[in-house]
C-alpha cells in the first residue's frame, strides 16, 4: 500500500503542476491582452491612429485603415463627447461560426456617455474584431 502511495503522489503533483502552469499561461495571455487594449484606447484617444492600426490583423487593416479609424473615433467623440478615462476592462468569451473567442471590453467614460470599447485578439496576438458599444454599466 505505501508503495502505491509513493508512486500516486509524485503522479498527482506532475498533473497538478502541469494544470496549473496551463491556467497560468491563460492567465498570462488574458493579461497581455488586457494590456495591449488597454494600450490600443490610449493611442486612439492620443489621436496615435498610424500606432493603433499596427495592432490589426491584416483583414482590420485593410477594412480600418488609419484615415478610417480617424474618422470613426472623431465621430464617436461628436456623439458622446471628449474622451475622459478608462473605467474598467472585462474580458468575455463567446462563439461564432463554431469559433471561440476571448474579447477584451474595455469601459471608457466620455463627456457625455460610456462606451465600451471591444476588441479580438487572434493568435498572433493582432486585433482581428473591434466595436464601439454603449456601456451596460
Amino acid at each position: 500500500m505505501k508503495q502505491w502511495a509513493i508512486i500516486a503522489l509524485p503522479a498527482l503533483l506532475c498533473i497538478v503542476m502541469f494544470g496549473c502552469r496551463k491556467e497560468q499561461q491563460v492567465e498570462v495571455k488574458a493579461d497581455q491582452e488586457v494590456k495591449q487594449a488597454e494600450d490600443f484606447v490610449t493611442a486612439l484617444h492620443a489621436g496615435n491612429f498610424t500606432t493603433a492600426v499596427e495592432q490589426f490583423d491584416a483583414t482590420m487593416a485593410a477594412a480600418l485603415p488609419v484615415e478610417k479609424l480617424a474618422q470613426t473615433w472623431q465621430a464617436l467623440e461628436a456623439q458622446a463627447g471628449s474622451f475622459q478615462r478608462q473605467l474598467d476592462s472585462r474580458t468575455e468569451e463567446a462563439t461564432e461560426n463554431g469559433q471561440a473567442y476571448q474579447a477584451i471590453i474595455i469601459t471608457c467614460e466620455f463627456e457625455r456617455a460610456k462606451i465600451d470599447v471591444k476588441t479580438v485578439y487572434d493568435a498572433e496576438g493582432k486585433i482581428s474584431g473591434l466595436w464601439f458599444l454603449p456601456s451596460g454599466q
